[in-house]
């Protein structure tokens, strides 16, 4: 997979490893930055992965 790649700026590890403990680590990540878990929905014989944008506190 191309996330191989990429480095987390969080962990400064890639996404997405050959080993598959990567997939943890994005939904770890995900989840921290987030506050949402990512959600997998199958369609048909794809899955689809929504990952959900880093929340920031408002600016006054």
């Amino acid at each position: 997979g191309f996330m191989r790649y990429y480095e987390s700026p969080v962990t400064g590890s890639s996404f997405l490893e050959a080993r598959g403990e990567g997939f943890l680590n994005l939904v770890r990540d995900s989840l921290r930055l987030s506050g949402r878990r990512p959600e997998l929905e199958q369609i048909g014989a794809a899955t689809k992965l929504t990952i959900y944008a880093a929340q920031y506190p408002e600016l006054e």
